[in-house]
């Protein structure tokens, strides 16, 4: 999933049953918040380990310009 941000910006992730860490991709530095934390990180791919999807819809809150993408593989169990 990949979302333009100018500002900052609520993103519903939805994911099946199984936890996934999402690979990150952003075009330039952004604050990401999810669950109580918050990590800034410049331009670049990255993974977060306390960013862990659950089943359902997960709320991750961004912060910056550009453009940034989640992927992860999506599983039930």
């Amino acid at each position: 999933m990949s979302v333009a941000i100018n500002g900052t910006q609520t993103i519903s992730l939805t994911n099946g049953r199984k936890r996934a860490v999402p690979l990150i991709t952003t075009t330039a530095p952004m604050t990401i918040e999810y669950g109580g934390g918050s990590w800034t990180n410049s331009a670049g791919t990255y993974t977060i380990p306390e960013l862990e999807l659950t089943h359902g819809t997960n709320t991750v809150t961004v912060t910056g310009t550009g453009t940034i993408t989640f992927t992860w593989q999506e599983g039930d169990m």
